[in-house]
């Protein structure tokens, strides 16, 4: 999924389902996804869009999601932690994203959470331990 989180401009690829229901996997296997952020972005933060909802599947047609559907076995609602990208997958989205507005319940979005950098938490960590020892003194 190629995304687009500069601000602004913000947008993703989104698949449009305009009949039937939507079944991703059979209850053993599932999709695995894949996001791509857009290089300017990348290299001007560095890091996921922190906060930004962005629809992956817009089931128009009144379709639902199947029950047991997920994408890399991660349920509904679940927070998904990649390495320095952390989302959470919904897939009973109901609400305004970057790239269109679900309604029905039906629709499957991604929500990008922020992920502190190593050295802001060193730099915390480091604190913690001076304000710790300065209190023992």
């Amino acid at each position: 999924m190629d995304v687009n989180a500069a601000t602004g401009t913000e947008n993703a690829d989104l698949t449009v389902v305009t009949t039937g229901d939507v079944t991703l996997g059979d209850g053993t296997n599932f999709p695995a996804i894949e996001f791509v952020f857009t290089p300017g972005f990348v290299a001007t933060f560095g890091t996921a869009p922190a906060g930004k909802t962005f629809l992956i599947v817009n089931n128009t047609g009144g379709g639902v999601v199947t029950s047991g559907s997920q994408f890399d076995g991660a349920p509904d609602a679940t927070e998904v932690v990649d390495g320095l990208l952390r989302y959470t997958i919904f897939y009973s989205y109901t609400g305004a994203a970057f790239n269109g507005t679900a309604s029905g319940g039906n629709d499957i979005a991604v929500t990008f959470h922020a992920v502190p950098e190593p050295g802001t938490m060193l730099v915390a960590t480091a604190a913690g331990i001076l304000i710790m020892r300065r209190r023992r003194a």
